[in-house]
């Protein structure tokens, strides 16, 4: 009796502490493949961009494809739902998607229908969900058109002016299908600047469980006028502000035109 119970009973699978330390360190380093650190070189722009994840692997993404021959540089920052090792999954996945389609597309708004429609048989299995802001320059008229699917809004900061938010409404990856979106043009002017960031930089807390929030970040645009160092100022603020108990991953990039 004692042995049949045994035999049907579920194998436990104890997996070796080194293994598994080697196995993170070396999905962290495919993260940091998947993650430009440098963005294409284009003489028209300043591209930069960083992610600090929450645990030791992350679900934010972001990252840039300059399609010299048409013209045209993308520029992308999302979010899946979720942390650690099933969130660095999924954004792996998101990521192979954009890559794949962006070529194809016309346009933010496109791209975005197409990626949801490749997407949302596998993240509605996994019950999950992605975010994704969509930007793409235009070098042959300085247009910067932008959609969004669920994501923070953007800020753009135009040279001697507040700067702004830009509102994009739309629904995020995963919830539904065939779903289409909306996109918005506006010029982008020498020294103008596109600021994208995911909703780690909006909602981390302090010790009284309050948001960092969104008059914060443009209150440190406004002010700060070194564009190179934008990003690590406001991570740094970020941090400082939870006390570096990090609850979710820290993701931005900016996008700049340079004066020519």
């Amino acid at each position: 009796m004692m042995k049949n119970a045994d035999a049907n009973a579920a194998e436990t699978i104890v997996i070796p502490t080194n293994r598994l330390s080697a196995e993170l360190k070396e999905a962290a380093n495919v993260q940091k493949v998947l993650l430009q650190h440098e963005a294409p070189s284009c003489f028209l722009l300043d591209c930069k961009g960083q992610s600090i994840p929450a645990h030791y692997l992350g679900g934010d993404y972001y990252g840039f494809i300059y399609e010299e021959e048409k013209q045209k540089y993308w520029v992308f920052t999302g979010d899946v739902m979720g942390k650690g090792i099933p969130a660095f999954a999924k954004m792996a996945m998101l990521r192979t998607a954009i890559r794949t389609l962006a070529p194809q597309c016309k346009g933010p708004a496109d791209l975005l229908e197409k990626v949801n429609a490749t997407l949302y048989e596998d993240l509605k299995l996994l019950k999950s969900f992605a975010t994704l802001f969509c930007g793409m320059y235009n070098l042959t008229d300085n247009t910067f058109t932008y959609a969004s699917a669920g994501h923070p809004n953007a800020i753009l900061k135009r040279e001697g002016k507040a700067s702004e938010f830009l509102k994009a409404n739309g629904i995020a990856i995963g919830f539904l299908p065939n779903r289409t979106y909306s996109e918005k043009i506006l010029d982008l002017k020498p020294n103008d600047y596109i600021c994208v960031f995911t909703d780690g930089v909006l909602e981390a807390m302090n010790e009284d469980k309050k948001q960092f929030g969104k008059e914060k970040i443009i209150e440190i645009v406004n002010e700060h006028s070194d564009y190179p160092t934008l990003i690590q100022t406001i991570t740094e603020q970020v941090l400082t502000y939870s006390n570096f108990e990090q609850r979710d991953d820290v993701t931005m990039v900016t996008m700049k035109r340079i004066s020519h």
